[in-house]
């Protein structure tokens, strides 16, 4: 697993986390408490009394970040599709996380806006089966898109629309599938 240029592997125990070098020391307190107490990314978010509940295949949470207050929407990785009963949160190691990752830095050089993944972390390290985090970036202004898609005819619904069909173009020129 490759550690792109900016990011830097943190060695916790009971996860390993590829954070964005000036996330690291938040990524570590969000994983590791004060008093040595250990968590996933996703169950600290779940924690915070600032948390804000996207909804997707699972609960996501935009929160709060310890070390300097950035927020970030955090993101436990899940399967979809007919075996995502079955398969649930488990994926063969590393996961799907450092590919995430790779790509949205590709799509961001290749000029598509992505959010900004800050971090992603396995657990546990070492496992053949393993479970994922990934940690964006929040968008200040950002709406849940589902939540505007099913609501009833607003102008917003029509933008949103609109900014979708841009995105799904400038992917399409970049050369991206989703």
């Amino acid at each position: 697993m490759t550690v792109p240029a900016g990011f830097e592997r943190l060695l916790l125990g009971h996860a390993v986390a590829v954070a964005r070098s000036d996330f690291a020391i938040s990524i570590r307190r969000s994983l590791v408490g004060a008093d040595g107490t250990r968590s996933t990314l996703h169950e600290f978010a779940a924690r915070q009394s600032n948390a804000r509940i996207l909804r997707g295949r699972g609960a996501t949470y935009a929160v709060a970040l310890p070390q300097g207050g950035t927020r970030v929407v955090v993101r436990h990785n899940r399967h979809g599709g007919l075996l995502g009963p079955l398969t649930g949160d488990l994926f063969l190691a590393p996961t799907r996380a450092p590919d995430e990752l790779e790509i949205s830095l590709t799509l961001a050089r290749l000029g598509v806006p992505t959010p900004e993944i800050v971090a992603y972390v396995l657990y546990p390290p070492g496992g053949l089966l393993q479970r994922s985090d990934v940690a964006s970036k929040e968008i200040q202004s950002g709406r849940d898109l589902a939540d505007i898609l099913t609501s009833d005819g607003s102008p917003e619904r029509a933008a949103a629309f609109a900014a979708t069909a841009e995105l799904l173009g400038s992917m399409a020129r970049a050369g991206a599938r989703h």
